[in-house]
């Protein structure tokens, strides 16, 4: 006697897509979803895909050419990231205070107000400006700084842009502490649960 499983295994997969589905649209913050590079993973792997290409490759060629001065494109660089960074900031904190986050544990919620967005937003340029530091990489490698490319270095910077494409996917809001407090068990966190 035998027993066809092609049945269930068929139901198996059904129920996998849809879960997957749930998961990846459903849950899907619905604020930041159709926002650039935030839709997809499929440009946040291409663009990790080019950098590990990258940081692997080039060094290759570059050795054979005389390391570049880059200090005019360096300060332009370096001052534009230091600004986009002073903007990410002054927008976290200013309307972090104004829809009174606690910075301890700020549960993640969907709601449309505009501070609520105006965070998102800052969150999506933190997000983006992993992208842009990829260029931190490209530039040790014209500038033959061979010690600043460690492992580290790269395992750096072709993670934190993934890691964050989750955040602005799922949690553009909130306060990521929950998981600090939920290590140190129900006596562990200082205000009322």
């Amino acid at each position: 006697m035998s027993v066809s499983t092609s049945g269930s295994q068929n139901v198996t997969i059904i129920n996998s897509k849809k879960l997957w589905i749930y998961g990846y649209e459903d849950l899907a913050d619905p604020r930041t979803k159709d926002w650039l590079l935030v839709s997809s993973f499929t440009p946040v792997l291409a663009w990790d895909a080019l950098y590990l290409l990258m940081a692997f490759y080039l060094p290759k060629i570059a050795i054979r050419y005389k390391p570049r001065q880059l200090k005019p494109i360096l300060i332009a660089y370096n001052t534009a990231m230091a600004l986009l960074n002073f903007h990410i900031l002054k927008e976290v904190v200013v309307n972090a205070a104004q829809l009174n986050y606690n910075y301890l544990c700020q549960p993640c919620r969907v709601i449309y107000s505009k501070h609520e967005i105006k965070l998102a937003a800052a969150v999506w340029w933190f997000y983006f400006s992993k992208l842009l530091e990829f260029s931190d990489t490209l530039f040790f490698i014209l500038r033959h700084k061979w010690k600043q490319l460690t492992p580290l270095h790269i395992y750096h910077h072709s993670t934190m842009f993934p890691l964050w494409w989750i955040a602005i996917k799922w949690l553009p809001t909130g306060s990521s502490t929950i998981y600090y407090w939920a290590s140190l068990g129900p006596t562990g966190y200082p205000g009322q649960m």
